[in-house]
């Protein structure tokens, strides 16, 4: 006797979440173009800001 196998439903008819898009933004370095950023802390005149540093070349970029 053959076995079917499960039937799949195709990505486009699954029933997603009314949602907007989720939008991706490449983020790199403004100094040396690395794409490598990791999040930190940084002391402004208004406190404490998050901000991205880049692995590369020690850049910081207030997010």
């Amino acid at each position: 006797m053959p076995h079917d196998p499960d039937p799949v439903t195709a990505p486009n008819e699954v029933p997603w979440p009314d949602q907007p898009p989720v939008e991706l933004l490449a983020l790199c370095c403004p100094g040396c173009g690395n794409n490598e950023l990791v999040e930190t802390v940084i002391t402004t005149d208004l406190g404490h800001e998050s901000a991205l540093e880049c692995t590369c070349c020690g850049e910081v970029c207030p997010l």
